[in-house]
């Protein structure tokens, strides 16, 4: 028994000796990593702190697509497809304005010659897509900020709706003037513009920003989503039957140039009549600031131009009156002679959607000389009832073609269709 507990007494003699060089091996590790810890503490305690690195910008064309501000997208809830189906009608204006690009494709020449005529022009901007998104280069802010407002408008579109191939440098002007159809502008890519003259085979009609939201006049900010404006006045229209049965203008009318027809108009009320004026039976002006209230409050609703076209005109379709577009409807280049009679050099100017809402007697009515509307509405009078049909039905479709979500998807389908142009003319993207 006593041999037995002496050998139980060695092997634990022996188990404690292995457990205790065991733990000293352990102790003598921590405190080696502990003075190697401190030692590096005292380092760094000691070592002064880099100066931060200030790297130069980098230049716009330099930089990768995912670090410019355009880049926000949520989740796009439209596809191009889905936008072609929508709006087929009004979409088949894009494959008409690009029709003299369809069997070359249009060439990295004649967009690069386009693009250097814009450059450092505040009116115009490039637009480039990559990866389903827009990037656009502007050189300032344009006539009252309308080049912000289209970037916001066609970066927006492009957040919206998925599925726009690469585009390489298309040209947008926001300037309403123009450029003439002449030789100079047969090699280059096409120009985008909101208010395109009908001869013009080199650019294409595009919407304007407004649509999503007014810039400003330079000075004061006048953040207004146009489109809402519009519809705030047409839910303000009274019925039919509660409406002033004259002919109803209001617009500027004291600039010059295109604004002939306007002056002659306000001259038909100011005018010396010494048996009595017969306009004012038939024509209301206002000349100053009006609200969204009282834009729907006539029947019949005069439109003219101003300098070229007057982003009035999409705002005047959703009221549900009648609008009155006469064919000598003024703009710069379109103005009428001083007896108010016939066209000045004959050009014409449109947008995107006249294709749509400009169609004689379906949507509007137009007579050929502005001399022609004292009797004019005298015989609209008459024919209340298909006035008020007319009305109806340009309001019906402008609701609908007009809308946000339809310009959108037109800068979409644009956009897309520039880019496979592009691919046909020889681009590698």
């Amino acid at each position: 028994m006593r041999l037995a507990l002496a050998a139980v007494l060695a092997g634990c003699s022996a188990e404690n000796a292995t457990n205790a060089t065991a733990l000293l091996d352990a102790a003598t590790k921590l405190r080696a990593e502990a003075a190697a810890l401190e030692t590096q503490a005292r380092a760094e305690a000691v070592a002064p702190t880099p100066a931060p690195t200030t790297h130069a910008p980098t230049p716009w064309s330099a930089r990768p697509f995912r670090t410019r501000r355009e880049d926000n997208r949520t989740t796009c809830s439209t596809t191009v497809d889905q936008c072609r189906a929508a709006y087929p009608g009004l979409l088949r204006r894009i494959d008409w304005d690009l029709a003299p690009w369809r069997t070359k494709g249009i060439t990295q020449n004649a967009t690069q010659r386009r693009y250097d005529e814009a450059v450092g022009n505040g009116d115009q901007l490039a637009i480039s897509v990559r990866g389903g998104r827009a990037h656009v280069q502007r050189w300032g802010r344009g006539y009252k900020s309308r080049t912000v407002t289209a970037q916001n408008m066609i970066t927006r579109s492009l957040e919206v709706v998925c599925g726009v191939p690469a585009v390489s440098k298309f040209v947008y002007t926001t300037s309403d003037h123009a450029p003439p159809p002449d030789s100079k502008q047969a090699g280059m890519a096409p120009l985008g513009i909101w208010c395109r003259r009908a001869d013009d085979p080199y650019s294409i009609a595009a919407p304007e920003g407004s649509f999503l939201v007014n810039g400003d006049n330079g000075n004061t900010p006048m953040k207004v989503n146009a489109t809402a404006h519009a519809l705030e006045m047409a839910r303000h229209a009274p019925p039919w039957n509660n409406r002033a049965d004259k002919l109803w203008f209001r617009g500027q009318i004291w600039r010059g140039g295109g604004n002939d027809a306007r002056r002659a108009v306000a001259g038909f009320l100011r005018g010396n009549h010494p048996d009595g004026n017969p306009w004012a039976e038939v024509l209301d002006i206002a000349e100053g600031g009006v609200g969204a209230h009282d834009q729907c409050t006539h029947k019949y609703l005069l439109y003219l131009h101003g300098s070229a076209c007057s982003g009035r005109l999409k705002n005047l379709l959703r009221c549900g009156s009648l609008v009155v577009f006469p064919q000598s409807a003024g703009g710069m280049y379109n103005a009428p002679d001083k007896k108010g009679r016939g066209y000045g050099q004959g050009i014409v100017y449109e947008e995107f959607f006249y294709h749509r809402l400009v169609l004689e007697n379906e949507t509007v009515v137009r007579p050929d000389q502005l001399v022609n509307l004292l009797p004019f509405v005298k015989i609209l009078r008459r024919y209340d009832d298909a006035a008020r049909r007319i009305g109806e039905a340009a309001r019906a479709r402008a609701l609908y073609e007009l809308s946000v979500e339809a310009a959108m998807c037109y800068w979409a389908v644009l956009l897309a269709e520039v880019g496979e142009l592009q691919r046909r003319g020889g681009f590698a993207f």
